[in-house]
């Protein structure tokens, strides 16, 4: 592997503890000021933002063939 795939790598590594945290963060700043309409609409949000993280090539692949079906 190349030098910019193992930064890749370490870099979806880190990325994916740094989501984890904030998510962990949020939910207790939601649970603390007793925010929970707000707490919904946060939690899809993050839910698509793990989805980003932890599974890059199927969010690449929805993409592409996303553009394909579009651009054909």
């Amino acid at each position: 592997m190349g030098a910019g795939q193992n930064l890749f790598n370490t870099l979806q590594t880190e990325a994916g503890w740094l989501v984890l945290v904030g998510i962990l963060i949020v939910g207790i700043y939601f649970a603390i000021k007793r925010k929970f309409t707000e707490m919904w609409a946060t939690v899809a949000v993050l839910v698509i933002a793990v989805g980003f993280v932890f599974d890059t090539e199927g969010v690449k692949t929805i993409f592409l063939n996303l553009f394909k079906s579009i651009f054909r």
